[in-house]
């Protein structure tokens, strides 16, 4: 999986996301990738990965989507 030119793969999932496992592509569009995934004590969880080129505004944006 492709995100604005930075290459998300199983091994780079698991390397950044230790705690994590069983990932599985929810979607993707505009400026995100978003993974299901299991954590040892959460339960199922979701992880978003916004694409590193968006502006500090757009990411400011999808965390108060979060906190609400």
């Amino acid at each position: 999986m492709s995100s604005g030119g930075f290459q998300i793969t199983d091994q780079w999932l698991t390397a950044t996301f230790p705690e994590l496992a069983n990932f599985h592509l929810i979607g993707q569009g505009g400026a995100k990738i978003v993974y299901a995934a299991d954590h040892p004590t959460e339960g199922k969880v979701v992880l978003k990965i916004i694409q590193p080129q968006i502006g500090a505004a757009s990411i400011d944006r999808e965390l108060l989507a979060v906190v609400q």
